[in-house]
């Protein structure tokens, strides 16, 4: 253990809790739509009830696993926090690109490219500068 532990940065702080709050409601969702399962079987949806559950419950296990991790500066969690928001976007734009026909899905593709630009752009500025990446450097923490 190190007993001099290393003061985390205030915007890794702040990163962390985002991403823990991005995970609490992607679990939101997910037991919203589980609790809603018989209504929405009913309904004409064009993805599948099954990918939009699962892919919930996986976002808000990563994401809550990036987020307890940045806060304890894991050296792992900066380089999931990387993946993770990439390969997060990545899906929600192939099933936007899939499945969402209707004219209010096409009206907010601009906020929705906006977003995914900003949160994109943000996690990895933050996680890449010099005195971020030194907080997650384990040869450094000895």
């Amino acid at each position: 253990m190190n007993p001099f532990p290393q003061r985390r940065s205030t915007t890794v702080t702040f990163l962390s809790i985002g991403i823990v709050v991005v995970a609490a409601l992607n679990l939101v969702r997910a037991i919203w739509l589980w609790l809603r399962i018989s209504l929405l079987t009913t309904l004409p949806l064009t993805a599948p009830l099954w990918l939009l559950i699962a892919a919930s419950i996986v976002a808000a296990l990563v994401w809550g696993a990036a987020g307890i991790g940045l806060w304890r500066l894991a050296s792992w969690s900066r380089w999931l926090a990387l993946a993770f928001v990439v390969l997060y976007h990545a899906y929600n734009w192939i099933i936007r690109w899939q499945f969402e026909v209707s004219d209010y899905a096409r009206l907010t593709r601009p906020w929705n490219m906006i977003i995914t630009v900003v949160s994109i752009s943000l996690t990895w500025i933050i996680l890449w500068r010099p005195n971020v990446r030194s907080q997650f450097d384990p040869i450094l923490l000895r």
